[in-house]
C-alpha cells in the first residue's frame, strides 16, 4: 500500500501493523535459528563473549602444537567478542546472519574491518586478523546474528590467549581509546 497525502487511521493503522508484524516475525525467525544453531553444533559460551564450538584440529604438528584449528563461532544481538590477543593468526569466514565489525589494534593503529557478504558496502567474506593483534568484534544488526567460523595457524591454545582490559586499551589508544572501550571488559 502507498501512502498518500491524506491517509485514513484505518489504512495508516493497517500499514503499519503489516510492517511491524514483518518484523517481528523475522525477529523470532532469527531467534529460533541461533537456537538450532547453538543446539546443531553443540555451541558453548566463549570467555571472551559470544558462542563457540572447535570444529577441526589439524594432525600435523609442530612440536606439540597442531599447524592448524578451527571454531564455529556466533554472535547475537547485543554479544561482543571483547578485545582479546591471541599468539597466532586468525582467519574470520561469515556463513550467515548480519555483517560484524571488527575493530583490530595493531602497530598503534585502530582499524576497522566488516565481515558480511554485502561487498558492494566494504564487507568481505573472509578477514585476517595478524598474530599478536587486539582485537574484539561485534554484530551490526543488533536485532540480528552472524555465525561464522575462525580458523587459525598454529592451532589457538588457551596459553597464547588474554583478555584485554580497559586500562590497557586507554595506555594503548590514547584519546581515541574512548570510542572503543565498550568492547573491552572492566579493569
Amino acid at each position: 500500500m502507498q501512502l498518500k497525502k491524506s491517509v485514513r487511521k484505518e489504512e495508516f493503522n493497517t500499514f503499519v501493523s503489516e510492517h511491524i508484524g514483518t518484523i517481528v516475525e523475522e525477529n523470532d525467525m532469527d531467534k529460533k535459528r541461533v537456537e538450532i544453531l547453538k543446539k546443531s553444533y553443540a555451541l558453548e559460551a566463549h570467555p571472551e563473549g559470544g558462542w563457540f564450538s572447535e570444529s577441526y584440529t589439524s594432525a600435523d604438528k609442530k612440536g606439540d602444537r597442531p599447524l592448524a584449528g578451527s571454531i564455529y563461532f556466533l554472535l547475537t544481538e547485543d554479544d561482543i567478542s571483547h578485545f582479546h590477543q591471541i599468539d597466532c593468526e586468525e582467519i574470520w569466514y561469515h556463513h550467515e546472519g548480519c555483517a560484524v565489525k571488527i575493530t583490530v589494534i595493531a602497530d598503534g593503529k585502530i582499524e576497522e574491518l566488516l565481515l558480511g557478504r554485502d561487498i558492494e558496502n566494504g564487507e568481505k567474506a573472509m578477514v585476517v586478523i595478524p598474530k599478536g593483534a587486539i582485537f574484539a568484534a561485534e554484530t551490526l544488526d543488533k536485532d540480528s546474528y552472524c555465525f561464522m567460523s575462525c580458523a587459525t595457524a598454529p592451532q589457538f591454545t588457551y596459553d597464547g590467549f588474554r583478555l584485554v582490559r580497559k586500562n590497557e586499551i586507554r595506555d594503548i589508544c590514547g584519546k581515541h581509546a574512548q570510542s572503543i572501550l565498550y568492547l573491552a571488559y572492566e579493569d
